[in-house]
């Protein structure tokens, strides 16, 4: 965390100009659910404000970035504005360090600091797209059908009819209880909305694995950290929105799986 000591007064300059701009916008942390469309009111270099609504919320992320060749220093702040006043709700300061293909990520805040090292996914690691279901899905009985993430090597759905409220991932299947179970189909509906508009071009492929080795973290995926990584495999902009998008469900799908005992022996579908 060294390298945060010298960016530091140069974000405090950048966040103080940008915080002063009218307070018309919405953001998200990692806790809420993502539903409302994400709506840049600034998009530069330096600094970034998006909005967007989540579970009746209007929630603004602020983030002044500073990049130095290989290295990008991000600092982030939430605002709650659904009552019309500035509730500053998160603030965090996330730091990547890039070699080669490989990325070290620090991220502080008041609980301390969490890192994360992954390999950059390429659009030739990843080009094998199937509309198969995934084979550990397919355990339930034959009457059913599984709707699923159609992406390479992320293996995760849920049964329909519904009624039989069982979701699968990877290796497990679990039934889970109501509430839950419609939060976690409705992260895999979004998922499944988006990947056409990732997979339209090669790199989208890399730019949404490289953000899912992420996701079981405890990292706070910013979209200013995420289009870090994304522009550094060559997406454009507009892959790198779908990708990020994507993510945030497929983020909140896993939450909600996890947070759900308890869990079934790999591979079988509990009764």
């Amino acid at each position: 965390m060294k390298k945060f000591g010298l960016f530091i007064k140069v974000l405090a300059v950048i966040i103080m100009v940008f915080t002063s701009l009218p307070s018309n916008s919405k953001a998200s942390g990692k806790e809420y659910i993502l539903e409302g469309d994400l709506n840049f009111i600034v998009h530069s270099d330096e600094f970034v404000i998006y909005e967007i609504e989540e579970s009746g919320n209007k929630l603004r992320y602020e983030e002044a970035i500073l990049e130095n060749n290989n290295f990008t220093e991000i600092h982030t702040k939430v605002f709650d504005i659904t009552n019309g006043e500035n509730e500053l709700i998160d603030e965090f300061s996330t730091s990547l360090e890039f070699t080669n293909n490989e990325v070290k990520i620090e991220q502080e805040n008041n609980a301390g600091v969490e890192s994360e090292e992954i390999e950059l996914s390429t659009s030739e690691s990843d080009i094998n797209f199937t509309n198969d279901v995934p084979k550990p899905l397919m355990l339930a009985r034959a009457s059913s059908s599984w709707v699923s993430s159609r992406m390479p090597k992320i293996i995760i759905g849920y049964r329909y009819p519904d009624d039989a409220k069982y979701a699968g991932m990877y290796k497990y299947n679990v039934k889970l209880p109501n509430k839950n179970y419609d939060n976690f189909t409705r992260q895999v509906d979004s998922m499944r909305s988006r990947e056409s508009g990732v997979l339209m071009e090669a790199t989208g492929l890399a730019a949404a694995g490289t953000l899912a080795k992420l996701a079981s973290g405890k990292l706070s995926l910013s979209w200013s950290t995420a289009w870090s990584l994304v522009k550094k495999i060559g997406a454009p902009l507009s892959v790198g929105y779908e990708a990020f998008r994507w993510f945030q469900s497929y983020d909140k799908a896993v939450s909600y799986f996890y947070a759900t005992p308890p869990k079934t022996t790999p591979g079988t579908i509990s009764k």
